[in-house]
């Protein structure tokens, strides 16, 4: 009777979260190993995305940001040089490595300098992810990544196409942990729904390597195969560069031992609804951003 009752909960939790890119994976046994739960998401959330994006295309009169755009979604990920300056970024770097004692300040800092750039980033991550963002939902941090923390291992972030950049405050190379992506894996959706599904029942049973909702390559047997498949992304940066990514592809964190100091940019993932809702309202989401005169 206890797994029956907790069986029905599961599949209910499973169903009120159906469209949402929160959540994660099912729990229930019926949405693992009977009905392909996540198979049915991605390609809803591939069908809306193809559909968003081709109209947001047509939509845009510089034929620059039109390719621009387009490498975007081919390749899944694009650095982009000089696209912030950082005034005083040995300041911040100084804050940063003192957080606990400047949290307010970095925090209002970052939605200061947030201001300078919402409108360019929210034109970015709104045509990746493929939903009309506001000002609200993008959220800004500063961040120092120089710890291990299992983000080394290559990840889908989610089943939904979700962007997330960074724009440096220091220069990376080779051993400042670079943002790392295996170029057009967010468009390899076979590939997708078999890591999910099975990352989803190894969760269910216990079985899984990492106990992450997010899907690790390296619960896959035969995951070096990705890397045949895949053109490896390194982000070498220069401080004020801006690496924009679909976290839906895969991605991990570089090796090193210097830290990489960064605002970190991601927008809060929403309804799949909303995608849909994007459709059907992106002609007024442009004239509300003056997007159509870029």
């Amino acid at each position: 009777m206890k797994k029956i009752f907790f069986e029905l909960k599961f599949i209910l939790k499973d169903i009120f979260g159906f469209f949402l890119s929160s959540y994660k994976k099912p729990k229930s046994f019926l949405f693992n190993y009977i009905i392909p739960y996540q198979s049915i998401r991605v390609n809803i959330d591939r069908i809306l995305t193809k559909l968003y994006q081709k109209k947001f295309l047509k939509l845009l009169k510089t034929k620059e940001k039109i390719i621009f755009l387009e490498e975007i979604s081919d390749k899944g990920v694009l650095k982009i040089e000089k696209f912030f300056t950082f005034q005083n970024s040995n300041e911040i770097i100084k804050l940063i490595n003192n957080e606990k004692k400047n949290k307010k300040y970095l925090h209002e800092l970052a939605q200061n300098l947030k201001k300078d750039i919402i409108n360019e980033i929210i034109f970015y991550m709104s045509f990746m992810r493929g939903e009309n963002y506001t000002q609200d939902q993008i959220r800004v941090f500063f961040i120092c990544n120089n710890d291990i923390n299992g983000n080394e291992d290559f990840h889908s972030d989610s089943f939904s196409h979700s962007p997330k950049g960074y724009i440096y405050l220091n220069q990376i190379d080779s051993q400042t942990r670079p943002f790392l992506y295996l170029s057009k894996s967010h468009k390899n959706y076979s590939d997708r729904i078999k890591l999910e599904n099975l990352c989803g029942k190894k969760l269910y049973s216990g079985k899984n390597l990492f106990n992450h909702q997010s899907s690790r390559i390296k619960e896959y047997d035969q995951w070096k195969r990705y890397f045949d498949k895949h053109k490896l992304f390194v982000g070498l940066a220069k401080q004020g560069d801006f690496i924009l990514a679909d976290t839906a592809g895969f991605h991990a964190k570089g090796p090193g031992t210097k830290p990489r100091y960064a605002l970190w940019i991601e927008p809060i993932r929403g309804n799949l609804l909303n995608k849909l809702i994007g459709i059907l309202t992106l002609n007024n989401f442009f004239k509300k951003n003056n997007y159509s005169l870029n």
